[in-house]
């Protein structure tokens, strides 16, 4: 939500020194600001002194977890949200699937335990009248939706499906984007792209469509796939099945 907002694009890189391949992004796009999302020990503070030696002002963007941070990154959203996406932070496949509808509402993702609030997640709902809980019961614990305002849930019987039940009722699509749903690097970096073309975010294995992901597909007549990644992530063979 955050990228969206700004109309920037995700940039990963290593921790402890900038990606060339980034570098050479971020010259291309002549970008003047870049912000860090984590603590020094995700990205170092020798990538913030690579990116000031190409003259870019750089504002970090930290907590003292992944908790804090995604709390910190709320507050720098700003605006008055009326609800907020809440999702497991100790795997990624729900918060990733939402993040285009998220990115679209100017929603917050914020981060829990599965059986308890972390206290940063806590206040950050302060404020917020209600909240969309991502993921199943365990993901995040049912004990916890009143603690979490919860108003809706969205979620399947494995992240396959809970990618597909956020697609069908929440972002339904003709364009979509296709993405591994067991390593999260291209779903994360794609996410604002899907979000700017008002795509839905359906995740695969790598050689084999699920049938969670093929149902959805079928339901919201899905013509116009954007694949994420080379074929060791996403096979040939799954493609060629896309195109069918």
């Amino acid at each position: 939500p955050l990228a969206y907002k700004y109309d920037a694009p995700i940039l990963l890189t290593e921790s402890g020194s900038l990606n060339k391949m980034a570098k050479e992004e971020i010259a291309r796009l002549g970008a003047k600001d870049v912000i860090i999302l984590g603590g020094t020990s995700a990205v170092s503070n020798y990538v913030k002194f690579q990116l000031e030696g190409m003259g870019i002002d750089v504002e970090r963007i930290a907590g003292d977890n992944r908790f804090d941070t995604a709390a910190n990154i709320a507050a720098r959203l700003g605006g008055s949200p009326d609800k907020a996406i809440v999702a497991n932070g100790m795997n990624f496949p729900d918060a990733l699937a939402i993040a285009p509808y998220a990115a679209q509402k100017g929603y917050p993702i914020l981060l829990t335990e599965a059986d308890e609030i972390p206290s940063a997640t806590s206040n950050a709902l302060k404020g917020i009248d209600g909240s969309i809980i991502v993921g199943g019961e365990t993901a995040v614990n049912g004990k916890l939706d009143t603690k979490l305002h919860a108003e809706d849930r969205y979620a399947g019987d494995n992240r396959f499906g809970t990618a597909a039940d956020i697609a069908t009722n929440l972002n339904p699509s003709a364009r979509v984007y296709v993405s591994t749903g067991m390593n999260f690097a291209d779903a994360l970096s794609g996410s604002v792209l899907a979000a700017k073309q008002n795509a839905a975010m359906l995740l695969v294995k790598p050689t084999m469509l699920p049938k969670e992901t093929a149902e959805a597909i079928k339901d919201m007549e899905s013509y116009d796939f954007n694949v994420l990644g080379g074929e060791n992530a996403v096979s040939k063979e799954i493609v060629d099945e896309l195109k069918k």
